[in-house]
């Protein structure tokens, strides 16, 4: 009985020193399921399903999926997209329309055109990777219109090579809409929605159409006329109209609402082109004034009647139309901000001179600015998204 006692103690030490050996074998699938053809519409709330069968792991565990897309006649050594399955490890992938516009125009399918990409799927387990011998083939119809709408923008090419470099970001106006100040040189230029590695690019085609692909636009020299005194320009992307808009920029200036005068030791409705803004670049404006001095006199009132007004804002031709650059809000009627108050109240709007009341929504100098030696005023197109200005 003891030997018997012994032998099975020894066979279970035997059994206790022996390592598991999971079974990690598992294979790629071998057919491929998918529409033969899809008129994409973005719009569509309708989705399609790649699906696949065959292969995965022979214990019954768990494989992690992705798919790989290319063009027809590409062999996936450098797809156009890997997308991972539903969930990771789903024998399927749920794709929108919208996506599928996307790989479409990254293989080079154009607006209205039918061409065809392929898709491949690869299993992966325990770090090994195993590729499916097979692939799949869709044909895809595009529709009119871009890819996507960018929630930013950023300008490339060499004209924006000399004000800012490429990648500058556009500031967004509203839905679909951007805007930059520059200079540009001769050169071309294009836009992309990141400055990543899988950034959508778009450019203005030969009909004169914001269009996405691999494409530039040809430009010229931003107009800088001394006569006019242009000193910059605004660049305006619309996704919505497909539509890119050039705007000379001139005659900036910072005035009181009280005189329309310059703002600085003149009192009394001059602008003068000493007082005239100059661009720094980067999109950024600037003014030094000496001193500044607050009028308190206009020179229709009646004799003896004088009063101190701090309200002012910034008079501007933009295209050679006067145009006005004021605050968002309606004007303060109590004490002035902080020189350093949020971005926002420092905020600018455009509206046009004929339109702009005198007083309506001006902005209010703090005390702390007045009578206090030099001061530098910077309008920027794009500070932290906002157009704005700020006292330095």
């Amino acid at each position: 009985m003891k030997k018997i006692l012994l032998i099975s103690a020894a066979l279970l030490a035997v059994m206790s020193c022996q390592k598991y050996k999971y079974d990690t074998n598992f294979s790629a699938p071998t057919k491929l399921n998918s529409p033969e053809s899809v008129n994409i519409d973005p719009t569509s709330t309708q989705n399609v399903v790649l699906s696949w069968t065959g292969g995965g792991a022979e214990d019954g565990g768990i494989c992690l999926y992705n798919v790989l897309f290319d063009e027809v006649d590409g062999d996936f050594s450098e797809p156009i997209a890997i997308m991972a399955s539903d969930n990771g490890g789903l024998a399927q992938l749920t794709l929108t329309h919208a996506t599928l516009n996307i790989l479409a125009r990254n293989a080079g399918i154009g607006a209205l055109e039918t061409g065809s990409i392929k898709w491949t799927v690869t299993a992966s387990r325990g770090g090994e990777v195993k590729q499916s011998e097979v692939s799949a083939t869709i044909s895809l119809t595009r529709p009119d219109g871009l890819s996507l709408i960018p929630e930013e923008l950023y300008l490339y090419g060499s004209a924006i090579a000399g004000d800012g470099g490429e990648g500058r970001a556009f500031r967004k106006v509203s839905e679909g809409v951007f805007d930059m100040f520059a200079v540009l040189a001769d050169g071309e230029i294009y836009f992309r929605n990141t400055t990543g590695d899988d950034a959508v690019n778009f450019y203005i085609n030969s009909e004169n159409k914001l269009a996405d692909g691999e494409g530039t636009t040809t430009v010229t020299a931003t107009d800088l006329n001394e006569e006019k005194n242009y000193i910059a320009e605004r660049i305006t992307v619309d996704f919505n109209t497909l539509s890119m808009k050039r705007e000379k920029i001139g005659e900036l200036h910072i005035v009181w609402s009280q005189t329309y005068g310059d703002v600085g030791p003149e009192e009394f409705g001059i602008k003068d082109p000493v007082y005239r803004f100059t661009y720094d670049g980067n999109g950024v404006f600037s003014r030094t004034i000496d001193v500044i001095t607050v009028p308190y006199r206009h020179p229709g009132w009646p004799a003896g009647q004088t009063v101190a007004d701090e309200r002012y804002y910034f008079d501007v031709k933009v295209d050679d139309v006067d145009m006005r650059w004021r605050w968002s809000s309606p004007s303060l009627t109590g004490a002035a901000p902080e020189v350093n108050a949020p971005l926002s109240y420092y905020d600018i709007v455009e509206v046009t001179w004929a339109s702009a009341g005198q007083w309506d929504n001006a902005y209010k100098f703090n005390a702390s600015l007045l009578n206090a030696g030099s001061v530098t005023v910077k309008i920027y197109g794009n500070l932290d998204g906002y157009f704005c200005h700020q006292f330095e």
